[in-house]
């Protein structure tokens, strides 16, 4: 009852999650007596799905044959059932609120490291995003972020998130 789970939509998605609430509970010490969390939390991350087999992430797409929606399975009718080596895991990229803390206009730097305080890492299970500084000033900048993207495409990731170091969550100045 203490775990919500939102969809980049907004939709309340916390049933057809249901898989992952234990892994939540764990890496966040929710069940713990002495939990990390007092109050309440708002994280930001990404749902994937884990390959004990192979010790990687699986492409998105098999996302599908693990996770429901609205209580249905949708669009995986002909696909292969979910191998008993997969399973969910959840990669945190941002923290925006712990207790009473509201963190959005602090900079990024300040809430990873909350949320690297925060969060007990499990490989495979729970995890916080990987992350690589690039100063923009710098000569080297476009070849850093090239040699990044590159890394990014052999490993088949989905993306990229550029934030500023010292930069809030949201501008609150009127920029």
């Amino acid at each position: 009852d203490c775990i919500k789970i939102f969809s980049k939509s907004g939709k309340d998605s916390t049933t057809d999650r249901v898989r992952l609430h234990g892994v939540l509970k764990d890496c966040l010490g929710i069940s713990a007596t002495e939990g990390r969390i007092k109050r309440h939390c708002i994280l930001e991350g990404e749902l994937l799905v884990w390959s004990d087999k192979t010790k990687a992430i699986e492409p998105f797409h098999k996302i599908r044959k693990h996770v429901q929606r609205s209580g249905h399975w949708l669009g995986n009718q002909a696909d292969s059932p979910a191998s008993l080596h997969e399973h969910l895991m959840m990669v945190f990229y941002d923290i925006l609120l712990l207790d009473e803390n509201i963190l959005l206009r602090k900079s990024h730097s300040k809430r990873r490291r909350v949320l690297e305080s925060l969060v007990k890492c499990t490989p495979g299970r729970a995890e916080i995003g990987t992350r690589e500084k690039i100063n923009f000033s710098s000569r080297r900048a476009p070849e850093q972020l090239r040699a990044a993207f590159a890394s990014a495409i052999t490993q088949h990731w989905e993306g990229f998130v550029l934030k500023g170091c010292d930069d809030p969550y949201i501008p609150m100045d009127g920029r």
